[in-house]
Protein backbone atom coordinates (compact mmCIF):
# COMPACT_ATOMS: atom_id res chain seq x y z
CA UNK A 1 0.00 0.00 0.00
CA UNK A 2 2.09 2.85 -1.29
CA UNK A 3 2.50 5.86 1.63
CA UNK A 4 2.11 9.20 -0.14
CA UNK A 5 2.94 12.34 1.91
CA UNK A 6 1.94 16.23 2.14
CA UNK A 7 5.39 16.93 -0.49
CA UNK A 8 4.50 14.50 -2.54
CA UNK A 9 0.85 14.17 -3.48
CA UNK A 10 -2.55 16.02 -3.72
CA UNK A 11 -5.09 15.87 -1.05
CA UNK A 12 -7.05 13.23 -3.26
CA UNK A 13 -4.31 10.96 -2.79
CA UNK A 14 -3.32 11.39 0.66
CA UNK A 15 -6.88 10.45 1.74
CA UNK A 16 -7.14 7.27 -0.16
CA UNK A 17 -3.76 6.22 1.22
CA UNK A 18 -5.20 7.11 4.93
CA UNK A 19 -2.13 9.42 5.74
CA UNK A 20 -2.09 13.05 6.66
CA UNK A 21 0.30 15.87 7.65
CA UNK A 22 0.64 15.70 11.22
CA UNK A 23 0.63 19.60 12.59
CA UNK A 24 3.58 20.53 14.78
CA UNK A 25 1.71 21.46 17.82
CA UNK A 26 0.61 17.97 17.86
CA UNK A 27 3.84 16.27 17.01
CA UNK A 28 5.35 18.58 20.11
CA UNK A 29 2.17 17.34 22.61
CA UNK A 30 3.33 13.93 21.38
CA UNK A 31 6.86 14.44 21.82
CA UNK A 32 6.84 16.46 25.16
CA UNK A 33 4.89 13.09 26.75
CA UNK A 34 7.91 10.93 25.86
CA UNK A 35 11.33 11.89 24.84
CA UNK A 36 10.73 15.34 25.93
CA UNK A 37 10.66 13.92 29.23
CA UNK A 38 14.15 11.67 29.19
CA UNK A 39 17.08 11.84 31.43
CA UNK A 40 19.45 12.40 28.81
CA UNK A 41 22.64 12.32 31.51
CA UNK A 42 21.89 8.81 32.79
CA UNK A 43 21.16 7.20 29.00
CA UNK A 44 22.54 10.20 26.34
CA UNK A 45 21.31 7.41 23.38
CA UNK A 46 18.16 6.77 23.60
CA UNK A 47 16.38 4.92 20.46
CA UNK A 48 13.55 7.14 18.88
CA UNK A 49 11.45 5.46 16.30
CA UNK A 50 8.55 6.33 13.76
CA UNK A 51 7.43 3.26 12.14
CA UNK A 52 5.67 5.26 9.41
CA UNK A 53 7.97 8.04 9.67
CA UNK A 54 6.96 9.39 6.16
CA UNK A 55 9.06 12.49 5.37
CA UNK A 56 10.52 13.23 8.79
CA UNK A 57 8.33 15.57 10.72
CA UNK A 58 8.30 13.35 13.87
CA UNK A 59 12.02 12.37 13.64
CA UNK A 60 12.91 16.27 13.00
CA UNK A 61 11.23 17.77 15.93
CA UNK A 62 13.30 14.48 17.83
CA UNK A 63 16.60 15.91 16.75
CA UNK A 64 15.75 19.29 17.81
CA UNK A 65 14.72 17.85 21.48
CA UNK A 66 17.39 15.71 22.13
CA UNK A 67 20.16 18.50 20.56
CA UNK A 68 18.70 20.41 23.09
CA UNK A 69 18.87 18.43 25.78
CA UNK A 70 22.57 16.72 24.98
CA UNK A 71 23.51 20.72 24.40
CA UNK A 72 22.55 21.89 27.74
CA UNK A 73 24.20 19.00 29.42
CA UNK A 74 27.69 18.53 27.26
CA UNK A 75 29.47 19.42 30.44
CA UNK A 76 28.21 16.71 32.42
CA UNK A 77 28.57 14.24 29.97
CA UNK A 78 31.90 14.75 29.41
CA UNK A 79 32.23 14.25 33.42
CA UNK A 80 30.22 11.24 33.20
CA UNK A 81 31.33 9.21 30.75
CA UNK A 82 34.77 10.57 30.61
CA UNK A 83 36.91 7.27 30.06
CA UNK A 84 34.05 5.49 27.74
CA UNK A 85 35.41 4.71 24.51
CA UNK A 86 33.61 6.03 21.42
CA UNK A 87 34.11 6.22 17.46
CA UNK A 88 33.10 7.96 15.26
CA UNK A 89 33.08 6.47 11.47
CA UNK A 90 33.43 8.57 8.27
CA UNK A 91 33.29 6.40 4.60
CA UNK A 92 36.17 3.61 5.78
CA UNK A 93 37.53 5.98 8.56
CA UNK A 94 36.72 5.16 11.78
CA UNK A 95 38.27 7.66 14.59
CA UNK A 96 38.43 6.41 18.25
CA UNK A 97 38.32 8.69 21.19
CA UNK A 98 37.41 9.13 25.06
CA UNK A 99 33.93 10.50 26.55
CA UNK A 100 35.85 13.88 27.08
CA UNK A 101 36.48 14.18 23.57
CA UNK A 102 33.67 12.52 21.76
CA UNK A 103 30.76 15.18 23.77
CA UNK A 104 31.45 18.29 21.76
CA UNK A 105 28.92 20.16 19.76
CA UNK A 106 30.83 18.97 16.44
CA UNK A 107 30.12 15.84 17.00
CA UNK A 108 26.31 15.72 18.45
CA UNK A 109 25.29 15.89 14.92
CA UNK A 110 26.57 12.09 14.43
CA UNK A 111 25.57 11.01 17.88
CA UNK A 112 21.86 12.02 17.14
CA UNK A 113 21.49 10.73 13.70
CA UNK A 114 23.56 7.66 13.97
CA UNK A 115 22.69 6.38 17.78
CA UNK A 116 19.20 8.04 18.39
CA UNK A 117 17.03 8.70 15.59
CA UNK A 118 15.50 5.64 13.56
CA UNK A 119 12.77 5.47 10.74
CA UNK A 120 10.62 3.50 8.39
CA UNK A 121 8.29 3.91 5.67
CA UNK A 122 6.94 2.06 2.83
CA UNK A 123 7.35 5.10 0.52
CA UNK A 124 10.91 5.48 -0.96
CA UNK A 125 10.45 9.28 -1.55
CA UNK A 126 8.95 10.09 1.76
CA UNK A 127 12.45 8.32 3.41
CA UNK A 128 14.63 9.94 0.67
CA UNK A 129 13.36 13.67 1.88
CA UNK A 130 13.23 12.52 5.57
CA UNK A 131 17.27 11.57 5.20
CA UNK A 132 17.36 14.95 3.21
CA UNK A 133 16.01 17.29 5.69
CA UNK A 134 18.04 15.27 8.71
CA UNK A 135 21.41 15.73 6.74
CA UNK A 136 20.54 19.63 6.68
CA UNK A 137 20.14 20.25 10.23
CA UNK A 138 23.93 20.05 10.66
CA UNK A 139 25.66 22.61 10.94
CA UNK A 140 29.27 23.65 9.66
CA UNK A 141 32.29 22.13 11.52
CA UNK A 142 30.05 19.15 12.89
CA UNK A 143 30.63 15.52 11.55
CA UNK A 144 28.10 14.34 9.16
CA UNK A 145 26.97 11.24 10.05
CA UNK A 146 25.15 8.38 7.64
CA UNK A 147 21.39 7.74 8.35
CA UNK A 148 20.76 5.16 5.14
CA UNK A 149 20.98 2.19 7.98
CA UNK A 150 18.39 4.18 10.40
CA UNK A 151 15.93 4.99 7.77
CA UNK A 152 14.85 2.32 5.86
CA UNK A 153 12.48 2.00 2.91
CA UNK A 154 9.92 -1.14 4.34
CA UNK A 155 6.75 -2.03 5.08
CA UNK A 156 6.80 -1.82 9.01
CA UNK A 157 4.06 -4.33 9.51
CA UNK A 158 6.36 -7.25 7.76
CA UNK A 159 7.81 -8.96 10.71
CA UNK A 160 11.61 -8.68 8.99
CA UNK A 161 13.19 -10.26 12.00
CA UNK A 162 11.07 -13.29 12.33
CA UNK A 163 10.74 -16.51 9.96
CA UNK A 164 7.99 -14.87 7.78
CA UNK A 165 9.27 -12.32 6.44
CA UNK A 166 11.12 -16.14 3.74
CA UNK A 167 7.31 -15.19 2.64
CA UNK A 168 8.13 -12.03 1.17
CA UNK A 169 9.90 -12.20 -2.19
CA UNK A 170 13.22 -10.32 -2.85
CA UNK A 171 14.86 -9.58 -5.99
CA UNK A 172 18.33 -11.36 -6.54
CA UNK A 173 21.05 -10.92 -4.15
CA UNK A 174 20.62 -7.37 -3.30
CA UNK A 175 17.32 -8.49 -2.18
CA UNK A 176 18.68 -10.97 0.63
CA UNK A 177 21.19 -8.47 1.81
CA UNK A 178 18.39 -5.67 1.92
CA UNK A 179 16.46 -8.30 4.12
CA UNK A 180 19.02 -8.78 6.33
CA UNK A 181 19.47 -5.41 7.40
CA UNK A 182 15.75 -5.11 7.90
CA UNK A 183 16.32 -7.83 9.98
CA UNK A 184 18.95 -5.98 12.06
CA UNK A 185 16.75 -3.05 11.98
CA UNK A 186 13.59 -4.68 13.47
CA UNK A 187 15.64 -7.04 15.94
CA UNK A 188 16.57 -3.73 18.18
CA UNK A 189 14.49 -2.52 21.08
CA UNK A 190 13.45 1.28 21.17
CA UNK A 191 13.23 3.85 24.25
CA UNK A 192 10.47 5.61 22.67
CA UNK A 193 8.06 4.61 19.53
CA UNK A 194 6.27 7.94 18.30
CA UNK A 195 3.83 8.94 14.90
CA UNK A 196 0.97 8.84 12.94
CA UNK A 197 -0.29 5.91 11.62
CA UNK A 198 -1.95 5.33 8.59
CA UNK A 199 -5.49 5.30 9.20
CA UNK A 200 -6.78 3.34 6.45
CA UNK A 201 -9.77 0.50 7.59
CA UNK A 202 -10.24 -1.85 4.61
CA UNK A 203 -13.89 -3.09 4.70
CA UNK A 204 -15.20 0.83 4.92
CA UNK A 205 -16.77 2.37 2.38
CA UNK A 206 -14.73 3.10 -0.66
CA UNK A 207 -11.80 1.47 0.67
CA UNK A 208 -10.49 -1.22 -1.56
CA UNK A 209 -10.06 -4.75 -0.88
CA UNK A 210 -6.88 -6.32 0.95
CA UNK A 211 -4.97 -8.91 -1.11
CA UNK A 212 -6.24 -12.10 0.55
CA UNK A 213 -2.39 -13.56 0.76
CA UNK A 214 -1.52 -10.75 2.97
CA UNK A 215 -4.60 -10.50 4.90
CA UNK A 216 -3.86 -13.80 5.77
CA UNK A 217 -0.22 -12.43 7.27
CA UNK A 218 -1.59 -10.26 8.85
CA UNK A 219 -4.21 -12.02 10.68
CA UNK A 220 -1.65 -14.21 11.57
CA UNK A 221 0.84 -11.97 12.92
CA UNK A 222 -1.05 -9.78 14.22
CA UNK A 223 -3.65 -11.39 16.62
CA UNK A 224 -4.38 -8.73 19.10
CA UNK A 225 -4.95 -6.05 16.57
CA UNK A 226 -6.43 -7.80 13.05
CA UNK A 227 -10.05 -7.99 14.28
CA UNK A 228 -12.62 -8.17 11.97
CA UNK A 229 -12.02 -5.38 9.21
CA UNK A 230 -7.98 -4.55 8.98
CA UNK A 231 -7.52 -0.91 10.34
CA UNK A 232 -3.59 -0.25 9.88
CA UNK A 233 -3.39 1.66 12.71
CA UNK A 234 -4.54 -0.91 15.20
CA UNK A 235 -1.86 -2.71 13.74
CA UNK A 236 1.00 -0.39 14.22
CA UNK A 237 -0.10 -0.21 18.29
CA UNK A 238 0.10 -3.92 18.20
CA UNK A 239 3.65 -3.61 16.00
CA UNK A 240 5.04 -0.79 17.94
CA UNK A 241 4.29 -2.22 21.23
CA UNK A 242 6.82 -5.13 20.66
CA UNK A 243 8.92 -3.18 19.55
CA UNK A 244 9.45 -1.19 22.77
CA UNK A 245 12.04 -1.96 25.72
CA UNK A 246 10.11 -2.61 29.10
CA UNK A 247 9.60 1.24 30.41
CA UNK A 248 9.53 2.60 26.64
CA UNK A 249 6.99 5.02 25.94
CA UNK A 250 4.44 5.13 22.63
CA UNK A 251 3.42 8.42 21.28
CA UNK A 252 0.48 7.68 18.57
CA UNK A 253 -1.72 10.55 17.31
CA UNK A 254 -5.03 7.70 15.88
CA UNK A 255 -8.52 8.27 15.10
CA UNK A 256 -10.52 7.75 18.23
CA UNK A 257 -12.75 4.51 16.85
CA UNK A 258 -10.32 2.14 18.78
CA UNK A 259 -11.28 3.88 22.23
CA UNK A 260 -15.18 2.46 22.00
CA UNK A 261 -15.06 0.12 19.29
CA UNK A 262 -16.70 -3.26 19.94
CA UNK A 263 -13.57 -4.40 17.51
CA UNK A 264 -11.17 -2.95 18.94
CA UNK A 265 -11.52 -5.07 22.20
CA UNK A 266 -8.36 -7.56 21.47
CA UNK A 267 -5.98 -4.53 20.51
CA UNK A 268 -7.34 -2.72 24.11
CA UNK A 269 -6.89 -5.62 26.65
CA UNK A 270 -3.39 -5.91 24.78
CA UNK A 271 -2.77 -2.45 26.36
CA UNK A 272 -4.26 -2.52 29.21
CA UNK A 273 -1.91 -5.85 29.71
CA UNK A 274 1.21 -5.09 28.46
CA UNK A 275 1.09 -1.18 28.69
CA UNK A 276 0.27 1.51 31.73
CA UNK A 277 -2.21 4.35 29.60
CA UNK A 278 -0.68 7.47 30.55
CA UNK A 279 -2.79 9.71 28.71
CA UNK A 280 -5.66 10.03 26.35
CA UNK A 281 -5.94 13.36 24.55
CA UNK A 282 -8.61 14.31 22.20
CA UNK A 283 -7.55 16.64 20.04
CA UNK A 284 -10.00 19.01 17.87
CA UNK A 285 -11.81 17.87 14.82
CA UNK A 286 -9.93 19.76 12.92
CA UNK A 287 -6.01 18.69 13.35
CA UNK A 288 -6.85 17.24 9.71
CA UNK A 289 -8.26 20.19 8.20
CA UNK A 290 -10.74 19.15 5.59
CA UNK A 291 -10.68 15.48 5.91
CA UNK A 292 -13.31 12.91 8.18
CA UNK A 293 -11.34 10.99 10.56
CA UNK A 294 -13.48 11.26 13.61
CA UNK A 295 -11.98 12.90 16.32
CA UNK A 296 -7.78 12.66 16.44
CA UNK A 297 -6.95 10.32 19.44
CA UNK A 298 -2.94 11.00 21.42
CA UNK A 299 -1.95 7.96 23.15
CA UNK A 300 0.92 8.08 25.40
CA UNK A 301 1.78 4.52 26.78
CA UNK A 302 4.14 2.87 28.59
CA UNK A 303 5.37 -0.59 28.32
CA UNK A 304 5.29 -2.63 31.66
CA UNK A 305 6.08 -5.98 32.87
CA UNK A 306 3.48 -5.98 36.03
CA UNK A 307 0.43 -5.26 37.13
CA UNK A 308 -1.34 -2.24 35.58
CA UNK A 309 -4.43 -1.88 36.77
CA UNK A 310 -4.06 0.72 39.41
CA UNK A 311 -1.98 3.10 36.86
CA UNK A 312 -2.81 6.63 36.43
CA UNK A 313 -4.87 7.35 32.97
CA UNK A 314 -4.96 11.62 32.40
CA UNK A 315 -7.52 12.20 29.93
CA UNK A 316 -7.39 15.43 28.16
CA UNK A 317 -9.33 17.73 25.57
CA UNK A 318 -7.97 20.38 23.48
CA UNK A 319 -9.13 23.06 22.52
CA UNK A 320 -8.78 24.51 18.82
CA UNK A 321 -5.31 26.25 19.91
CA UNK A 322 -3.73 22.75 20.95
CA UNK A 323 -4.19 23.93 24.54
CA UNK A 324 -5.61 21.49 27.15
CA UNK A 325 -9.24 22.77 28.20
CA UNK A 326 -10.15 19.87 30.41
CA UNK A 327 -8.51 17.36 32.52
CA UNK A 328 -9.40 14.52 34.51
CA UNK A 329 -7.24 11.23 36.24
CA UNK A 330 -8.60 8.02 36.89
CA UNK A 331 -7.06 4.16 37.48
CA UNK A 332 -6.65 2.43 34.19
CA UNK A 333 -8.59 -0.79 36.06
CA UNK A 334 -11.83 1.48 35.16
CA UNK A 335 -10.94 0.12 31.83
CA UNK A 336 -10.68 -3.47 32.24
CA UNK A 337 -14.70 -3.31 33.99
CA UNK A 338 -16.10 -2.21 30.76
CA UNK A 339 -17.47 -4.11 28.11
CA UNK A 340 -15.38 -5.44 25.47
CA UNK A 341 -12.68 -3.28 27.94
CA UNK A 342 -13.84 -0.20 26.11
CA UNK A 343 -11.79 3.01 26.87
CA UNK A 344 -14.38 5.04 28.21
CA UNK A 345 -13.36 8.76 28.95
CA UNK A 346 -14.17 11.06 31.39
CA UNK A 347 -12.96 14.46 31.32
CA UNK A 348 -14.59 15.77 34.77
CA UNK A 349 -14.90 13.95 38.25
CA UNK A 350 -18.72 14.93 38.08
CA UNK A 351 -19.47 13.37 34.71
CA UNK A 352 -18.10 10.10 35.82
CA UNK A 353 -19.92 10.51 39.42
CA UNK A 354 -23.56 10.70 37.46
CA UNK A 355 -22.43 8.46 34.84
CA UNK A 356 -21.36 5.45 37.49
CA UNK A 357 -24.94 6.24 39.46
CA UNK A 358 -27.63 6.02 36.39
CA UNK A 359 -26.00 2.59 35.78
CA UNK A 360 -26.54 1.24 39.29
CA UNK A 361 -29.62 0.61 37.68
CA UNK A 362 -30.50 -2.68 37.32
CA UNK A 363 -32.53 -2.51 34.24
CA UNK A 364 -31.08 -1.43 30.88
CA UNK A 365 -33.37 -0.67 27.92
CA UNK A 366 -32.95 -3.89 26.34
CA UNK A 367 -34.83 -5.90 29.07
CA UNK A 368 -38.25 -4.67 28.18
CA UNK A 369 -37.91 -3.37 24.54
CA UNK A 370 -36.84 -5.16 21.38
CA UNK A 371 -34.62 -2.82 18.93
CA UNK A 372 -34.64 -3.86 15.04
CA UNK A 373 -32.97 -1.73 12.04
CA UNK A 374 -34.68 -1.37 9.28
CA UNK A 375 -35.25 -2.40 5.31
CA UNK A 376 -31.96 -2.81 2.86
CA UNK A 377 -32.04 -3.35 -0.47
CA UNK A 378 -29.89 -6.17 -2.39
CA UNK A 379 -28.69 -3.60 -4.42
CA UNK A 380 -29.09 0.30 -4.05
CA UNK A 381 -31.60 2.01 -1.18
CA UNK A 382 -33.41 3.71 -4.96
CA UNK A 383 -34.62 0.48 -6.26
CA UNK A 384 -37.29 0.05 -2.95
CA UNK A 385 -38.50 3.58 -2.44
CA UNK A 386 -40.49 5.77 -4.51
CA UNK A 387 -43.24 8.86 -4.33
CA UNK A 388 -46.12 7.18 -5.77
CA UNK A 389 -47.32 3.27 -5.01
CA UNK A 390 -45.65 1.18 -7.66
CA UNK A 391 -47.70 -2.03 -6.81
CA UNK A 392 -48.91 -4.39 -4.62
CA UNK A 393 -45.63 -4.72 -2.15
CA UNK A 394 -45.12 -1.15 -2.02
CA UNK A 395 -46.06 0.40 1.65
CA UNK A 396 -45.92 3.73 3.11
CA UNK A 397 -42.64 4.27 5.20
CA UNK A 398 -39.61 7.04 6.17
CA UNK A 399 -36.56 6.88 3.77
CA UNK A 400 -34.72 9.50 6.27
CA UNK A 401 -33.84 9.87 9.68
CA UNK A 402 -34.25 13.72 9.58
CA UNK A 403 -38.26 12.72 9.54
CA UNK A 404 -37.69 11.41 12.75
CA UNK A 405 -38.25 14.73 14.88
CA UNK A 406 -38.66 14.85 18.66
CA UNK A 407 -41.90 13.36 19.77
CA UNK A 408 -43.38 13.66 16.12
CA UNK A 409 -42.76 11.89 12.64
CA UNK A 410 -42.63 13.86 9.24
CA UNK A 411 -44.12 11.63 6.56
CA UNK A 412 -43.44 13.07 3.62
CA UNK A 413 -45.26 10.45 1.34
CA UNK A 414 -42.72 7.81 0.60
CA UNK A 415 -43.27 4.44 -0.55
CA UNK A 416 -40.93 1.18 0.25
CA UNK A 417 -41.08 -2.03 -1.64
CA UNK A 418 -41.40 -4.95 1.02
CA UNK A 419 -41.16 -7.71 -1.78
CA UNK A 420 -38.69 -9.92 -0.01
CA UNK A 421 -36.99 -11.00 -3.24
CA UNK A 422 -35.39 -7.08 -3.13
CA UNK A 423 -34.07 -7.07 0.40
CA UNK A 424 -31.77 -8.52 2.38
CA UNK A 425 -33.12 -11.12 5.25
CA UNK A 426 -33.65 -9.51 9.03
CA UNK A 427 -33.72 -5.91 10.39
CA UNK A 428 -37.81 -6.18 10.01
CA UNK A 429 -40.77 -8.16 10.49
CA UNK A 430 -44.15 -7.09 8.65
CA UNK A 431 -46.10 -7.62 11.84
CA UNK A 432 -43.80 -5.84 14.31
CA UNK A 433 -44.07 -2.56 11.44
CA UNK A 434 -48.08 -2.95 11.40
CA UNK A 435 -47.94 -2.41 15.61
CA UNK A 436 -47.28 0.52 18.02
CA UNK A 437 -43.12 1.31 18.06
CA UNK A 438 -41.29 4.22 18.62
CA UNK A 439 -38.74 5.04 15.84
CA UNK A 440 -35.50 6.51 16.38
CA UNK A 441 -32.51 8.32 13.94
CA UNK A 442 -29.92 5.93 13.17
CA UNK A 443 -27.97 9.39 11.86
CA UNK A 444 -26.61 11.63 14.00
CA UNK A 445 -24.83 12.73 17.64
CA UNK A 446 -28.25 12.53 19.63
CA UNK A 447 -31.55 10.12 20.62
CA UNK A 448 -34.24 11.92 18.46
CA UNK A 449 -37.28 9.40 19.21
CA UNK A 450 -41.31 9.50 18.35
CA UNK A 451 -44.02 7.10 18.03
CA UNK A 452 -45.84 5.06 15.52
CA UNK A 453 -49.30 4.28 15.46
CA UNK A 454 -49.76 3.85 11.85
CA UNK A 455 -47.71 1.19 10.57
CA UNK A 456 -44.78 3.11 8.37
CA UNK A 457 -42.08 0.69 7.18
CA UNK A 458 -38.56 2.29 7.73
CA UNK A 459 -35.10 1.79 6.04
CA UNK A 460 -32.06 0.74 7.62
CA UNK A 461 -31.07 4.56 8.57
CA UNK A 462 -33.79 4.43 11.53
CA UNK A 463 -34.35 2.23 14.33
CA UNK A 464 -37.46 0.68 15.22
CA UNK A 465 -38.23 -0.15 19.08
CA UNK A 466 -41.41 -2.51 20.49
CA UNK A 467 -42.38 -2.72 23.87
CA UNK A 468 -41.85 -6.79 25.01
CA UNK A 469 -42.93 -5.67 28.95
CA UNK A 470 -46.60 -4.97 30.05
CA UNK A 471 -47.40 -2.07 31.85
CA UNK A 472 -44.72 0.42 30.21
CA UNK A 473 -46.16 2.68 27.81
CA UNK A 474 -44.88 4.46 24.65
CA UNK A 475 -44.46 7.50 25.75
CA UNK A 476 -43.28 7.00 29.03
CA UNK A 477 -40.31 5.76 27.25
CA UNK A 478 -40.15 7.91 24.34
CA UNK A 479 -40.01 10.95 26.99
CA UNK A 480 -37.01 8.91 28.59
CA UNK A 481 -35.28 8.74 25.46
CA UNK A 482 -35.64 12.53 24.51
CA UNK A 483 -34.72 13.80 27.98
CA UNK A 484 -31.49 15.96 28.47
CA UNK A 485 -30.15 13.20 30.79
CA UNK A 486 -30.31 10.53 28.70
CA UNK A 487 -28.78 12.47 26.43
CA UNK A 488 -26.53 13.75 28.25
CA UNK A 489 -25.58 10.00 29.50
CA UNK A 490 -25.27 9.38 25.79
CA UNK A 491 -22.98 12.07 24.95
CA UNK A 492 -21.22 11.29 27.74
CA UNK A 493 -20.36 7.91 27.23
CA UNK A 494 -19.88 7.83 23.46
CA UNK A 495 -18.23 10.76 22.13
CA UNK A 496 -20.74 10.98 19.96
CA UNK A 497 -21.76 14.60 20.09
CA UNK A 498 -20.42 17.23 17.45
CA UNK A 499 -19.21 14.31 15.94
CA UNK A 500 -19.06 14.44 11.87
CA UNK A 501 -21.48 11.91 10.07
CA UNK A 502 -22.10 10.53 13.53
CA UNK A 503 -24.71 7.53 14.18
CA UNK A 504 -26.49 6.11 16.86
CA UNK A 505 -25.61 2.04 17.56
CA UNK A 506 -28.07 -0.18 18.54
CA UNK A 507 -25.76 -1.49 21.57
CA UNK A 508 -25.07 1.09 23.00
CA UNK A 509 -29.09 2.03 22.75
CA UNK A 510 -29.97 -1.50 24.05
CA UNK A 511 -27.40 -1.10 27.22
CA UNK A 512 -29.26 2.66 28.50
CA UNK A 513 -29.94 2.80 32.28
CA UNK A 514 -33.77 2.14 32.60
CA UNK A 515 -35.96 3.40 35.51
CA UNK A 516 -39.47 2.57 35.28
CA UNK A 517 -41.15 4.29 38.07
CA UNK A 518 -45.22 3.50 38.68
CA UNK A 519 -46.16 6.36 40.41
CA UNK A 520 -44.67 8.96 38.12
CA UNK A 521 -45.27 6.83 34.55
CA UNK A 522 -49.26 7.76 33.95
CA UNK A 523 -47.86 11.30 34.38
CA UNK A 524 -44.97 10.95 32.24
CA UNK A 525 -47.28 9.73 29.56
CA UNK A 526 -49.75 12.41 29.74
CA UNK A 527 -46.55 14.64 28.92
CA UNK A 528 -45.40 12.29 26.06
CA UNK A 529 -49.13 12.94 24.60
CA UNK A 530 -49.24 16.36 24.82
CA UNK A 531 -45.47 16.96 23.61
CA UNK A 532 -46.35 14.78 21.01
CA UNK A 533 -49.21 17.06 19.55
CA UNK A 534 -47.60 20.59 20.59
CA UNK A 535 -44.19 19.28 18.44
CA UNK A 536 -46.55 18.51 15.16
CA UNK A 537 -47.85 21.94 15.42
CA UNK A 538 -44.23 23.67 15.85
CA UNK A 539 -42.25 21.11 13.80
CA UNK A 540 -45.05 20.22 11.06
CA UNK A 541 -46.81 23.69 10.53
CA UNK A 542 -49.53 22.25 11.70
CA UNK A 543 -50.34 25.53 13.64
CA UNK A 544 -52.86 27.77 11.52
CA UNK A 545 -51.24 31.23 12.29
CA UNK A 546 -48.20 32.12 12.73
CA UNK A 547 -49.10 33.68 16.12
CA UNK A 548 -49.89 29.83 16.91
CA UNK A 549 -47.18 28.74 16.71
CA UNK A 550 -45.17 30.77 18.76
CA UNK A 551 -47.87 29.85 21.12
CA UNK A 552 -47.26 26.46 20.62
CA UNK A 553 -43.49 26.86 20.99
CA UNK A 554 -43.12 28.86 24.02
CA UNK A 555 -45.69 26.09 25.34
CA UNK A 556 -43.81 23.22 23.99
CA UNK A 557 -40.69 25.10 25.94
CA UNK A 558 -42.53 24.91 29.13
CA UNK A 559 -43.70 21.53 28.73
CA UNK A 560 -40.28 19.93 27.85
CA UNK A 561 -39.04 21.51 31.00
CA UNK A 562 -41.49 20.20 33.35
CA UNK A 563 -41.16 16.48 31.40
CA UNK A 564 -37.08 16.60 32.24
CA UNK A 565 -37.79 17.73 35.95
CA UNK A 566 -40.09 14.70 36.30
CA UNK A 567 -37.32 12.14 34.52
CA UNK A 568 -34.67 13.90 37.05
CA UNK A 569 -36.89 12.84 39.83
CA UNK A 570 -37.33 9.62 38.39
CA UNK A 571 -33.42 8.92 38.27
CA UNK A 572 -32.83 10.78 41.67
CA UNK A 573 -30.76 13.16 41.04
CA UNK A 574 -29.89 15.80 43.32
CA UNK A 575 -30.18 19.58 42.48
CA UNK A 576 -26.55 20.28 41.99
CA UNK A 577 -26.05 16.99 39.56
CA UNK A 578 -29.48 18.10 37.51
CA UNK A 579 -27.98 21.81 37.49
CA UNK A 580 -24.18 20.45 36.05
CA UNK A 581 -26.31 18.50 33.71
CA UNK A 582 -28.28 21.39 32.37
CA UNK A 583 -25.34 23.46 32.13
CA UNK A 584 -23.58 21.06 30.04
CA UNK A 585 -26.73 20.83 27.63
CA UNK A 586 -26.75 24.67 28.18
CA UNK A 587 -27.09 24.80 24.17
CA UNK A 588 -29.96 22.58 24.03
CA UNK A 589 -32.53 25.18 25.10
CA UNK A 590 -35.86 24.80 23.53
CA UNK A 591 -35.66 28.09 22.28
CA UNK A 592 -32.82 26.10 19.79
CA UNK A 593 -35.16 22.87 19.68
CA UNK A 594 -35.24 22.75 16.03
CA UNK A 595 -31.58 23.44 15.38
CA UNK A 596 -30.36 20.89 18.03
CA UNK A 597 -32.66 17.93 16.97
Amino acid sequence: MPKPKESQTGRATRKSAGVFYTPEHIVNYILDRTLGKHDIVTDPAPKVLDPACGSGNFLVAAYDVLWGKLNENLILLQRRYAKEQYSIKSGNIETCMTGNQYWQPENLHYHIINCCLYGADVDEAAVSVAKSRLQEKAIPQTVVGLVDDNLVVCDSLIKWEGPSAAQVPDSGSEGISYKLTLAEFWQQKFDYIVGNPPYISFGLNRVGKIPIVQSDYLRHNYPYSAQYKLSYYALFFERSIKALKLGGYLGFITPDSYLLGRYYSKIREYILETCRVQEITLASSNVFAGVLVGIPAITILQKADNDCSTAVVTVTRLGTDGVPVTRYQYEQNYFMQQVYKRFRLFFHARDKEIIDKLEQTPCLLKDITKIRTGMRSLTVQAEIKSKTRQGNTWMKGLISSGQIRPFCLAYQGDWLDVNPAKLNKGGWEAAIIAGPKIFMRQTGDSLIAAIDRSGLYHLNNIHSLTVLQDGVSLEYLVCILNSRLMNYYYHTVTLEKGRAMAQVDIETVEKLPLRIDKQCQERLALLGIKLSKLAAAVYLGEAEETADSAVAADELGALYNEMNTLVYKIYGLTESEITYIEQANAENTITKFRKLW
